[in-house]
């Protein structure tokens, strides 16, 4: 969606995102710190 129009998501709409996505990877019993040089595996998608 993002791709289609570059404001659809703001970077505080992403970092809540990512935090979110860090909660239930918690939840699942996994950890966060243990991905994307310990970023969480939300920062592995993530484009810069």
């Amino acid at each position: 969606m993002n791709e289609k129009d570059e404001g659809i998501i703001e970077t505080g709409e992403r970092e809540d995102l990512c935090e979110l996505i860090d909660q239930i990877t918690l939840a699942s019993g996994l950890k966060p710190k243990d991905y994307a040089k310990g970023e969480g595996i939300a920062d592995s998608l993530r484009e810069w």
